[in-house]
């Protein structure tokens, strides 16, 4: 589409490609070649639009997908702790013997930790804690004993991404920002009537960002549907079913954790994380 200039005067074209061939269509220089035109750069601009929508929303959903992988990564971290090992992929139960945090190798794995302060090294002692190498537990507990900013790092991320989804959904409707604004306390109340741990509230908090990703999926597929009345495409159905098994999935695992940790002893992980 665009405006081409012969001797004294500019005409416009706009072209298509049909069956593989790029077919030009004249409109003269009159008010159907300006209506054209308009109608042009505001399709431009609304396809501008919607690849940059896309792209943040992309970004969030990696976002949410990362937190969602660090609070569960704290959640395992607290379990191998307590006690707990993974007896299938998704059943905990407690091991027969007592692992002791005493003798050289504890010192050893403590100066290892000191120098590698991160999710990253959490997660690496934690896969191979449940490869069952259980001499990394004393390193568990060690960098998540020396290392808050983990646990105040993942709280102040769910905050965060929790903004940005209102956000994005609501855009400049106030109705609809007090309405979520409303739902999310709604959640969080009814979820902490029970919460008796940070871990808890942790993960009560990547329950609501989650269920901000699911929300916002939902009202994208009723938009497409209800806009263009068709169908999903398989990618639009395929983030809309992952958003839903991430958020069901956080549900389980609070549900879980009351299960194991009812009654959890004092410990110096969960203490850590209120500094």
């Amino acid at each position: 589409m665009s405006w081409e200039q012969r001797r004294t005067q500019h005409y416009y074209y706009r072209s298509r490609k049909i069956r593989g061939r790029i077919i030009r269509q004249y409109y003269g220089r009159g008010n159907q070649a300006e209506r054209a035109a308009t109608e042009d750069a505001e399709r431009r601009a609304e396809h501008e639009r919607e690849r940059t929508e896309r792209q943040h929303i992309q970004a969030l959903n990696t976002e949410t997908t990362t937190l969602y992988q660090h609070a569960t990564t704290l959640v395992k971290a607290v379990y191998l702790i307590e006690g707990y090992h993974q007896h299938h992929r998704s059943e905990w139960r407690k091991r027969r013997t007592h692992i002791t945090q005493e003798g050289d190798s504890m010192n050893t794995t403590t100066l290892v930790v000191q120098e590698n302060l991160s999710i990253d090294t959490l997660t690496s002692l934690i896969h191979q804690a449940m490869s069952g190498d259980e001499s990394t537990l004393p390193a568990i507990q060690t960098l998540l004993d020396q290392a808050p900013a983990i646990w105040q790092e993942t709280f102040s991320i769910t905050k965060r991404i929790e903004r940005a989804w209102i956000d994005t959904i609501a855009s400049q409707d106030l109705l609809t920002r007090e309405v979520l604004t409303r739902q999310l306390a709604a959640l969080k109340m009814t979820l902490e009537a029970e919460s008796s741990s940070l871990l808890e509230s942790l993960i009560i908090e990547t329950i609501c960002t989650c269920f901000l990703a699911y929300k916002h999926a939902e009202l994208s597929a009723a938009t497409q549907l209800q806009r263009y009345g068709n169908a999903l495409t398989q990618a639009q159905q395929n983030h809309l079913t992952a958003c839903q098994k991430r958020y069901l999935s956080a549900m389980r695992e609070l549900a879980r954790i009351r299960q194991l940790l009812l009654a959890p002893r004092t410990t110096t992980v969960l203490n850590i994380a209120s500094q």
